[in-house]
């Protein structure tokens, strides 16, 4: 079963989740260097014995990803849903 698949219970929300994730090439390019970047600074900070497995590498992964991304991207998304509320009050 495909990740789609897990998360959705239909194919009409499979084929709504396929669209709401592509990505435009240039926005897509741009992540890719940011990520880049990103998982070279985790990697750095990384204890290279727990990158000696898949497991290890994953549960790595896993905890950086929690502790240090998700909660930069919930701030912002936070941020934006906010500013969005709030512009729609103003009107």
């Amino acid at each position: 079963m495909s990740p789609l698949q897990d998360c959705c219970e239909t194919v009409e929300d499979i084929s709504i989740a396929q669209k709401s994730s592509v990505m435009n090439s240039e926005n897509a390019a741009q992540l890719k260097v940011h990520l880049d970047a990103i998982a070279k600074l985790l990697y750095e900070e990384s204890d290279p014995e727990n990158m000696k497995t898949l497991e290890g590498i994953e549960m790595t992964v896993r905890q950086q990803i929690q502790t240090h991304v998700s909660p930069e991207l919930g701030h912002f998304l936070s941020a934006q849903l906010l500013a969005q509320q709030q512009a729609a009050t103003d009107d």
